[in-house]
């Protein structure tokens, strides 16, 4: 069972471009999620826990996010899907929570400055 999540966050690097052996592009991009809350004494907003996603994107629409990060950097993306959670070995010996999110929908927040280039069609005969 899993559970659908929507939430905005800053990707951790540039995804790498991958293709299925059918030939379908996908990528896996690592998303962080830092949560805020407002501080009851001082009404002041601050930051608490941060969760990383591992958000898997296919089709054109990987390709337009690899793209837009090789160009912008680190962008700030919004995100929905459904999620799996799952707690692993980690390398220390301990165990650690994995958020696995395969994306509906993933677009750049626009409250950022963006390149951003509409993807050229292949010509019709």
């Amino acid at each position: 069972m899993s559970t659908n999540v929507t939430t905005i966050g800053n990707l951790a690097g540039v995804p790498e471009l991958k293709f299925s052996k059918d030939g379908n592009a996908w990528t896996r991009a690592r998303v962080l999620v830092t949560d805020s809350e407002k501080d009851r004494e001082t009404g002041e907003w601050r930051d608490t826990a941060t969760t990383g996603y591992d958000v898997v994107v296919f089709g054109a629409t990987a390709e337009a996010l690899v793209e837009a990060a090789a160009e912008n950097g680190n962008i700030r993306v919004r995100f929905s899907g459904p999620q799996k959670i799952k707690d692993v070995q980690a390398r220390n010996g301990g165990s650690t929570r994995v958020y696995d999110v395969r994306a509906d929908w993933i677009c750049p927040d626009f409250g950022q400055n963006l390149a951003i280039r509409k993807p050229q069609r292949a010509a019709q005969g």
